[in-house]
């Protein structure tokens, strides 16, 4: 893994610590309990790469608890995943939530204004095996 996805697996795996120390606002222990296995679920695929299932158990834990870090993590893994749009909705979630940090609304605003040139063009990512493909 090179530095920067290092430095993005630090920054989530923060931003996730930060949340688990968070009690959900209206969630019962059994919730709470889901909702902490979900995210600690989220990390582990995150460190093994599985962008996809982080995606995945994000959501969940995010239907369980819709803190805004959790939204914000949510759009680090779809921008990895090329999936800029999906991005920009989780993000633009995050700068409409007055609960979100002052801090985390800025930064997030600043990731839609960066992507917003990406949503223009068309994106194809293609992967092979072969040492000779050619595309």
């Amino acid at each position: 893994m090179n530095s920067v996805g290092w430095g993005r697996l630090l920054a989530f795996v923060g931003l996730t610590s930060l949340v688990l120390g968070v009690s959900p606002a209206q969630a019962n222990d059994e919730n709470e309990n889901r909702f902490r296995a979900l995210v600690q679920e989220a990390v582990k695929a995150r460190e093994a790469g599985d962008m996809e299932r982080t995606a995945v158990m994000l959501r969940q834990a995010i239907e369980l608890n819709p803190v805004p870090e959790m939204l914000n993590n949510l759009g680090r893994v779809y921008e990895d995943l090329g999936r800029y749009a999906d991005a920009v909705e989780v993000y633009q979630k995050v700068v409409d939530d007055e609960t979100a940090t002052a801090v985390l609304r800025r930064l997030d605003a600043t990731r839609i204004e960066l992507l917003a040139g990406r949503l223009e063009q068309a994106w194809l990512a293609i992967e092979s095996k072969a040492p000779d493909m050619r595309v």
